[in-house]
């Protein structure tokens, strides 16, 4: 199978406090995620660099093991430290992430190092995506050359790009890619939620 990881190491800073423990309808946006990701993953993740945080939580907690580099560093540190050969990783923020379209890319990744939904002009969700072990070699180069963008290595391993048709019939809306960055993206947040 995979391991469910869910990367929580921004500061907030643009969003003015600690967005994975921000409240939609009762419940942090961390939260939800550990709901879905407890449908479907054996283990679960928490990558972040501020344990404390999260220890409410009871989930197993990987810190980077390169400090402050960002979330490439993350997806590293947790592939180094899962049980399975994969890993999914969402951000902190996307509440409304599907098990149908999770399973479906877990089923997808056989032959793949990544898979990584597209969701059209290369526009890529790299933090709802499947990244194998074999990455690691890669991702390392990537470190090593003190790349950023998570999508720095992927020319150099085997990238399932999904596109938005193909995911449609897992998940209509498309609303796993929904994330919170404003204050008005929790008003649309909890207006979903109440119309569910």
């Amino acid at each position: 199978m995979a391991t469910g990881v869910i990367l929580a190491g921004g500061k907030g800073k643009r969003f003015g406090k600690n967005k994975a423990l921000t409240r939609i309808n009762g419940k942090c946006l961390i939260e939800w995620i550990i709901q879905t990701y407890k449908e479907i993953f054996d283990e679960i993740i928490i990558s972040t660099n501020d344990p404390s945080a999260y220890q409410f939580t009871g989930i197993k907690i990987v810190k980077d093991l390169i400090p402050h580099k960002g979330p490439l560093v993350g997806i590293y540190s947790c592939l180094r430290e899962s049980m399975d050969d994969r890993i999914f990783v969402s951000a902190c923020d996307m509440p409304f992430i599907k098990t149908s379209l999770i399973n479906y890319m877990v089923r997808k990744s056989c032959g793949y190092d990544v898979v990584v939904p597209s969701l059209g002009e290369e526009r890529l969700e790299p933090l709802h995506a499947l990244y194998a072990k074999s990455c690691l070699p890669a991702i390392e180069k990537a470190i090593d050359k003190d790349e950023k963008r998570i999508i720095s290595f992927y020319a150099d391993v085997r990238v399932y790009k999904m596109e938005k048709e193909e995911m449609l019939p897992y998940d209509p809306g498309l609303t796993s890619f929904f994330n919170i960055n404003t204050k008005e993206d929790i008003e649309k947040a909890n207006a979903f939620l109440s119309g569910c």
